[in-house]
């Protein structure tokens, strides 16, 4: 997978132990190994991401002088192929980013819902909220 993802340059891949993927320790791993980014995002390969979705975020992000942006919905595809608006789930983190010290400070992905994630705390306030569903499509079926 890493020579498919990855360019070296601007996308990094790294080998985290771990016997499940996704999972929170493999993603924290490659954080700690992020050295001159200034903007880390998350990626979810089984998402279609707008070409504008970063830009968007990271204009989002410097305009409202926050650490970080996720985007309060997002758009599933479900077995019938109609479109439904999503804004809670399973996906609710799938489009955080944020600034790289700020990121590996409080980024814990793929927590369960019973489990307090990044805008589950102090960070609520930290983070703005870009409503665009149209920026992330996820295949539901």
């Amino acid at each position: 997978m890493q020579q498919k993802h990855a360019d070296g340059l601007f996308i990094k891949a790294v080998a985290a132990q771990d016997t499940e993927f996704p999972s929170t320790a493999a993603a924290r791993f490659g954080m700690w190994h992020v050295r001159d980014a200034d903007i880390v995002a998350r990626w979810d390969f089984e998402a279609w991401h707008h070409p504008e979705r970063l830009n968007m975020q990271v204009r989002a992000l410097s305009l409202a002088r926050r650490p970080a942006s996720l985007l309060a919905r997002w758009t599933a595809v479900n077995s019938t192929g109609s479109k439904d608006i999503v804004d809670a789930g399973v996906h609710w983190d799938g489009s955080l980013a944020g600034e790289n010290g700020w990121m590996k400070t409080n980024w814990y992905p793929f927590l369960r819902e019973s489990e307090v994630g990044v805008v589950g705390s102090h960070a609520v306030e930290e983070v703005v909220s870009v409503d665009e569903p149209g920026l992330l499509v996820y295949d539901s079926a």
